[in-house]
Parts: structure tokens; sequence; C-alpha cells
């Protein structure tokens, strides 16, 4: 989640989905709407209500415009970590709060039957054992 830097009293999901005082979205027909239209965890069902009944008017239609709308309003933005994480690291008016949740692993697209998709694969795969794709989020 990203959030305007500022004091606030929101440090997880469920602490957003129990408050009133910041609205909160993520982008309309993306993953991560689908992840809280599929979820059984009760405080993610709840803010799916929010987003999706109460509240239509919180999701974007960009990823850009949900971090200016975390800058400008009273607005948290739910999006993929590490796109947050970069985020905040090139905006300082920005923080991400709470911990990731939904997690995805990393794929690279080739042509069918391309020489190249078992290297690629394995190559990710050994970046994330060695803690790699790890380290590089956080930069």
């Amino acid at each position: 989640m990203t959030i305007s830097n500022a004091q606030i009293p929101i440090t997880s999901a469920a602490d957003l989905a129990n408050q009133d005082e910041y609205n909160y979205g993520t982008v309309e027909g993306s993953q991560i709407e689908s992840f809280f239209n599929h979820t059984k965890i009760n405080h993610y069902q709840q803010m799916r209500a929010y987003m999706m009944i109460y509240n239509p008017d919180s999701k974007v239609r960009r990823v850009e415009n949900g971090f200016q709308r975390a800058m400008d309003e009273k607005y948290a933005f739910i999006w993929d970590s590490p796109t947050v994480r970069h985020a905040t690291a090139n905006n300082c008016q920005l923080m991400e709060i709470g911990t990731p949740f939904d997690l995805k692993g990393y794929g690279i697209a080739t042509q069918k039957n391309s020489i190249y998709s078992e290297k690629l694969s394995m190559a990710v795969l050994a970046l994330n054992d060695n803690g790699i794709l790890y380290r590089l989020e956080g930069k």
C-alpha cells in the first residue's frame, strides 16, 4: 500500500479496513482487484465491499493516477510491492505501509518454443534461490 508521507494511524491492511479517514483503492480491472474479488480473508473482503460497492470511485484507471491520488488526497493506493517500493524510493511524498500480501513470482515471456525459455527460467530461479531478486527489490 502507498500513502502520502504523513502521520497516520494505519500500519496494515486490517487497519485500513477498519477506519474511515482514508479512502483507498487499486487499479480497476487489475490482478490486485481480482485478488480482492476472490479472497476469503475477512478484512480483505471488507475492503472489497468498500471499493466495489460502497465507494466505486475509489478505484483508478492507471497506476500513475493511484500514486497521484495518494499524494493529493487522504488516499491509500494498493498496488504490487516492487512498483510501490520503486515509487516510494523516488518520491519522498509517498511511503509504503504494511507488509506485502498476495506475493507473486517473476516471469519472462518468450516466443513459443524459444531456445531461450529454459535458460531464462533457470536464471530467474537461480536469482531467486541466491536472494538476488530480494536484494534487487529493495533498491
